[in-house]
């Protein structure tokens, strides 16, 4: 709708509202995926624990088909 990269008059609201939204959904991925990383280095860097003389197991796992967690005690 914008020829030659300039838009009419009648577009400019349609134009602004995408950057927004553009801004917003890259804030949210990046942010996301550092919340992510923060989570995966204090889940795979803490220190074991034992409970009872039992052994608790907690990891994560990422695959092709999801990710997800794997436990046993």
């Amino acid at each position: 709708g914008c020829p030659n990269r300039r838009c009419p008059p009648a577009l400019h609201d349609q134009n602004d509202s995408y950057g927004t939204k553009k801004t917003v959904s890259s804030i949210g991925i990046i942010g996301g995926a550092l919340l992510a990383g923060a989570g995966a280095v204090l889940l795979f860097t803490a220190p074991s624990r034992t409970t009872q003389g039992r052994d608790l197991e907690l990891r994560g796992y990422v695959n092709a088909s999801g990710a997800g967690l794997w436990g046993a005690f």
